[in-house]
């Protein structure tokens, strides 16, 4: 039922210079924030919308208003009055400018983007990018534009590829640019990006140090939220699992049910019996509950309705699908959610209750009482006892079991019950900041921190292998791998053994000392490997560090059964991260380093890996070795079998290589 067609969305790159394709749009009220968003001088915002929302339909109707060329302006006009309907300010500022004379720059950048300094660049017909955003001023004003409208669509695919390379850093150029659009005149500016899920939900490979950078560049930005959680998308819900249960379940709406849901408001305040009862008909085997959090949850920690629809396709749909059903499945997309208000730390104190409930249904009342509460922009909603014990309604379950379940929570303190307000919350919750503790704990394991010596203990330098070389020759040699900085490279020895020293550069002015330190070595047996980028480890192996020492520290562990599971997770992220911060400079096939030896650069790139280079200098280096049919003659010292016999091996050993 669901085909692949259903997620299709357009492409701003590809449709914006066919403004036809953009005719078909129909502005809502929900999407006016997105055109304004464009339209906006000195704005900074961040649009965060589902798969199918028309977020890049809008920004690109927008986009065309600020071109403003004579074919927008034949798209655009057809829509103005619908616009005014919605949204009069907006459509009086799209009129205006049909109207009028001025033209703008529109510049889209989509997707995973390297350099989006030059991408800006090339769009406003720069011969070459400036180093800085501030470069691009001079250009603007002589371009003649009034507006320059920056629209990243796809966002999250380029901070994946940021946390994929190992450059997350690279982030605060996003920072820099957005601080340059608020600040701007002559012509003003508007940065759009736009993406699926909040920023921080994109991090969750990242270490906590990198988190707390990101949250600041988060913080520049306006967010606008598409969330859909309207009488709509209920149904849609139900239509769905209609065609995809294999048979209507037996099972009746429960006799006062209806009543509930409605008094509860929930499926956005439905009022209507009928239809009430329709949707919660077609929507077995999902409970009540489990229908009414699925949108406001899939929006808050999912691809919104992508995320739904995957949902659905995999439940299954012969049994019963409650809360905890759906609890369970975003369970891991609530503790990624880290960012400011996330939902990790509520999920962290929901699994430290229910790991004290004493049965199935107090541990599905603790899961309810958390994902109610989450409100859609960090927010904590208010959660009334009958909406809790309404949550938990499902076949075979009464509702004396389930008040007695609550009770026995809120007797053993894992159920808070503000009687006043009638508000009910999850009262056992992590009796520690654990972030604080690893940003005190990186204070004091950065005093005296030596990069090197840790990465030669923790993260040793791999060796490289010479397979061409020791195929040739009957041999098993290789370059032994090492740590080395930038300063001490002219004060490495020749040596008699091959070793490869991968550079520890990490600034540009390092890179640039290695460089000349590289082409002045003269001496054979030492292969140097020279980041590209600066190598910025340091934070995240003190980050290492840090958890390493609160994970030995058993006083800490001992004050919540939690934090030892909190610190797995925080140092199962530090150390991918770590690795990938590595790995630009590990690679063997030179994406991101150059490599040296005796002065001069070797040939290596992604047809021709590091060993392949490594085996011709051996060959050079070592032309002379025989060619022996027993690699066992070819070591530093001889073997347990050679030493023993040596009357049976020896004369096969110098039989001639055939």
């Amino acid at each position: 039922m669901i085909e692949d067609s259903f997620f299709r969305s357009m492409s701003l790159a590809e449709d914006l210079g066919e403004p036809t394709r953009f005719s078909h749009y129909r502005p809502t009220r929900r999407a006016a924030a997105v055109l304004n968003a464009v339209l906006q001088p000195n704005a900074a915002t961040m649009v965060i919308a589902p798969y199918g929302s028309g977020k890049s339909l809008a920004a690109g109707v927008a986009a065309l208003a600020v071109r403003n060329g004579e074919d927008d302006r034949q798209v655009v006009a057809g829509m103005v009055d619908a616009v005014d309907e919605l949204a009069p300010e907006i459509g009086h500022q799209i009129r205006d400018r049909l109207h009028s004379c001025r033209s703008g720059l529109v510049v889209v950048l989509s997707g995973y983007e390297p350099d989006p300094l030059a991408v800006i660049a090339r769009t406003a017909g720069m011969a070459k990018a400036p180093q800085t955003v501030e470069g691009f001023g001079k250009a603007f004003r002589e371009g003649g534009w009034d507006h320059v409208s920056i629209i990243w669509d796809e966002f999250g695919r380029h901070l994946e590829g940021l946390v994929g390379e190992g450059r997350p850093d690279e982030l605060d150029i996003l920072q820099r640019l957005a601080e340059r659009c608020v600040r701007a005149n002559g012509p003003t500016m508007s940065l759009t990006l736009l993406l699926h899920q909040n920023l921080l939900a994109y991090a969750a490979r990242l270490n906590e140090t990198t988190r707390s950078e990101w949250r600041k560049v988060e913080g520049r930005f306006a967010a606008v939220r598409m969330v859909e959680d309207s009488q709509e998308i209920y149904q849609l819900i139900a239509h769905v699992v209609g065609g995809l249960r294999p048979a209507a379940p037996k099972e009746k709406t429960p006799p006062g049910v209806i009543d509930k849901v409605r008094a509860a408001r929930w499926l956005d305040d439905m009022a209507d019996n009928a239809k009430v009862g329709q949707v919660l008909a077609d929507a077995r085997p999902l409970t009540p509950g489990a229908l009414q959090i699925l949108p406001t949850l899939v929006a808050r920690v999912g691809q919104n309705e992508r995320s739904l629809f995957a949902f659905l396709r995999e439940t299954d749909l012969n049994e019963t699908v409650g809360i905890e059903e759906v609890y369970t499945a975003f369970a891991d997309a609530l503790r990624s959610d880290v960012g400011i208000g996330g939902a990790y730390r509520r999920w962290l104190e929901t699994e430290s209750a229910r790991s004290r409930a004493h049965s199935p249904l107090q541990r599905e009342a603790l899961a309810a009482a958390c994902v109610l509460q989450l409100g859609t922009s960090g927010e904590r909603r208010r959660l009334p006892r009958s909406v809790l014990e309404l949550a938990l309604m499902r076949p075979g379950t009464g509702p004396t079991e389930i008040s007695k379940a609550i009770d026995d929570l809120l007797e053993a303190n894992l159920l808070l019950w503000r009687r006043h307000n009638d508000d009910v919350a999850v009262w056992h919750g992590a009796d520690i900041d654990v972030s604080l503790r690893v940003k005190e704990e990186r204070e004091r394991q950065a005093i005296g921190f030596d990069l090197q010596s840790f990465l030669e203990e923790r993260f040793p330098a791999p060796n490289l292998r010479t397979p061409g070389h020791n195929a040739r020759y009957g041999v098993n040699r290789f370059f032994a791998g090492g740590y080395v900085a930038a300063a001490d490279i002219d004060g490495l020895q020749e040596s008699a053994a091959p070793r490869v020293k991968y550079v520890l550069a990490r600034n540009r002015t390092e890179i640039g000392v290695a460089t000349a330190a590289a082409r002045r070595i003269d001496h054979e047996g030492t292969i140097l490997v020279i980041p590209s980028r600066p190598v910025e480890v340091e934070s995240a192996a003190v980050e290492v560090l840090a958890l390493e020492a609160l994970r030995a520290d058993r006083d800490f562990l001992a004050i919540d059964p939690m934090v030892s599971t909190e610190l797995d997770e925080l140092e199962s992220v530090a150390f991918q991260q770590l690795a990938a911060l590595m790995r630009s400079l590990l690679d063997p096939r030179g994406g991101s380093a150059t490599w040296w030896s005796a002065g001069e650069r070797l040939p290596v790139s992604g047809d021709r890996p590091a060993s392949m280079a490594a085996s011709q200098l051996l060959d050079d280096w070592y032309g002379l070795t025989p060619a022996i049919a027993n690699e066992q003659l070819m070591r530093e010292h001889a073997s347990r079998t050679m030493q023993t016999a040596p009357r049976v091996n020896k004369p096969h050993a110098f039989q001639p290589y055939a």
